[in-house]
């Protein structure tokens, strides 16, 4: 009899395991949508070949690109440098402990030092994750001198009238911009967290327009990738016809003289949003010349 009581407690407890985890799994379904739950379940954690997943939007060398030249002597570092900030070996050794798949060192137009590892080349794309966020932020200075955007104090609910009801009727861009506009939301790795979710969301919009506030904008600096997403909706809003890819192409892309395609990821094939915090593949030495971009406070050649 005993056996029996066990066993029926054991077939209870497990019917009560199996059934709250079928809940739980229908409430991020819900809550997600089965689409962003299927790429969560199906990809795993976020990396650097994110874009070959996804749909994206391709931008294109420059037919005239510019290239870093190269030093005839290669920078050589002393591994009593090195061994000074607390790292032991070559740095070729350091960087493949480190799992990099490319460094470059560069010295005005000048490449003094430059590795690639795990089969990764100079003209290799990756996806560069929140140096993305910079990219977005050159294109809304540009949007801004373009006349698409008329500064930085402009309201966000001028672009997105729709999040004006919960709240973000004071936000500016330049909240966004600075990651102070007082939303409640939290970057983390909980699968079924607001910041997960967006990585791999199919309707993006949807999601960004249900933000909610916690306290007043520019009161409290947090990082958050929320912002910047709906800092590439009202950027997305402001350019009217022509997509963000499209006008990273026109203002960025072609001036720079970008030596290799790029591409942007965005959440659906179509008429997508591109995912602005984080999607952007690039090559090494092409990211680079937007550093070079903004050493030079937004000059290229000569050209403001």
């Amino acid at each position: 009899m005993s056996r029996l009581l066990t066993r029926k407690r054991t077939f209870w407890v497990f019917g009560i395991v199996i059934g709250g985890i079928l809940v739980l799994l229908a409430a991020w379904i819900i809550m997600a949508g089965p689409d962003t739950v299927f790429r969560i379940l199906r990809y795993g954690d976020t990396n650097i070949d994110d874009f070959t997943h996804y749909p994206g939007r391709q931008l294109f060398a420059s037919q005239s690109p510019f290239r870093f030249t190269r030093s005839d002597t290669e920078l050589d570092i002393p591994a009593a440098v090195l061994l000074e900030y607390g790292s032991e070996g070559d740095l070729t050794q350091i960087l493949e402990a480190n799992d990099s798949i490319a460094f470059l060192i560069i010295q005005g137009n000048t490449i003094l030092y430059e590795r690639y590892f795990q089969g990764h080349t100079a003209s290799s794309i990756s996806q560069v994750f929140s140096m993305s966020k910079s990219v977005t932020s050159v294109l809304i200075g540009m949007a801004i001198d373009d006349g698409y955007i008329l500064g930085v104090d402009q309201r966000v609910a001028d672009f997105i009238p729709e999040v004006a009801p919960q709240g973000f009727d004071e936000v500016t861009i330049r909240h966004l911009l600075s990651m102070t506009s007082g939303s409640s939301y939290v970057e983390d790795e909980n699968p079924i967290g607001e910041h997960v979710i967006m990585n791999f969301a199919t309707e993006l919009e949807d999601q960004l327009l249900a933000f909610t506030m916690e306290r007043k904008p520019g009161e409290l600096f947090r990082y958050k990738s929320g912002d910047n997403a709906l800092l590439g909706l009202a950027l997305d809003r402001a350019l009217g016809d022509e997509t963000i890819t499209d006008y990273t192409q026109r203002r960025l892309w072609a001036p720079l003289g970008m030596e290799d395609d790029g591409i942007w990821s965005i959440d659906h094939e179509g008429d997508g949003l591109e995912k602005t915090w984080c999607c952007l593949a690039v090559s090494a030495r092409d990211i680079a010349k937007v550093g070079r971009l903004l050493l030079d406070e937004g000059a290229w050649n000569g050209q403001q």
